[in-house]
């Protein structure tokens, strides 16, 4: 629901706004705001605060309203605030309470006093979670190193490519993470296939006594399934690699991380969609 507020003019007012709008600006998150002086739009829909000041060059002896409207996002909706010159002049006439201010003045002053705290502590909330974030940032960025060391420790010792270290972690991943490989395009098929072999291999683990020539016909085609689901596997390497490059240990890690969590799964994708959605904004803009 859009504020409309209507208070008596004081620059401090005017400045109080001016401020919160830069804090805003300073922490990523600029506010739309437009600026009209007796009914003139003088200052146009804008999120840059270095153009606030300027509706002051519009403001003379005769002025009798400036009115500052704030947007929701880049919507139409907004908050209005309307400040009252004449009324100004009138107090000055009526008779003043404590410490020279009228009662509508203290009034006003004590709810500035209120907004202002409950902008800090937005402001507090904001910071707080963003040092959480920082600080879960840069505990994957040190396990992302440590992965990296292991890999090229690896690689030196027993001279591997890097593309068949990464299939033999994918193949690892993929066996333990059949329901996060469903959630990926074309990855039903894949599931199925790595979910049967795993049951066989599991199977065979269980077997102590060999068998005649119906089993070796079984096991032929066994070998044939998992040819099959080696080569899905493939594909399904193959197409990271060439999608990821230098982030594959990245994302296998992330695929690890959500293994061991998959509660986190949906957070991770909220994040990810409300950050293609700030980068599609700043596009527009």
């Amino acid at each position: 629901m859009s504020l409309i507020e209507k208070k008596t003019y004081h620059h401090t007012k005017i400045e109080r706004i001016k401020n919160i709008l830069t804090r805003y600006a300073e922490s990523g998150t600029p506010k739309f705001f437009e600026i009209i002086v007796d009914g003139i739009k003088v200052i146009p829909k804008t999120d840059k605060v270095e153009e606030f000041d300027a509706h002051q060059n519009f403001i003379d002896g005769d002025t009798k309203s400036i009115e500052i409207k704030i947007h929701y996002g880049t919507s139409n909706n907004n908050d209005q605030y309307i400040y009252l010159l004449e009324e100004e002049k009138e107090q000055e006439k009526q008779p003043q309470t404590l410490a020279g201010m009228s009662a509508e003045e203290l009034q006003s002053k004590i709810k500035e006093s209120i907004d202002v705290e409950k902008e800090k502590w937005r402001q507090q909330q904001i910071e707080q979670e963003y040092g959480n974030l920082k600080t879960a940032h840069q505990q994957l960025q040190q396990e992302h190193e440590a992965l990296k060391k292991k890999l090229t420790e690896t690689e030196n010792g027993n001279h591997l490519k890097f593309g068949q270290i990464a299939s033999v972690a994918l193949e690892e991943v993929a066996r333990r993470n059949t329901k996060i490989i469903k959630q990926l395009p074309g990855g039903e098929t894949l599931a199925g296939f790595i979910e049967k072999d795993n049951k066989e291999q599991e199977a065979k683990s269980l077997e102590t006594v060999p068998e005649t020539e119906a089993s070796f016909t079984r096991k032929e085609a066994t070998a044939k399934e998992i040819t099959e689901e080696e080569q899905q596997l493939f594909l399904f390497s193959k197409q990271l690699v060439e999608r990821f490059k230098e982030q594959l240990p990245n994302v296998i890690h992330i695929i690890n991380l959500l293994a061991d969590a998959p509660v986190l799964i949906t957070t991770v994708e909220e994040l990810l969609k409300e950050n293609q959605q700030q980068i599609k904004n700043k596009t527009k803009k």
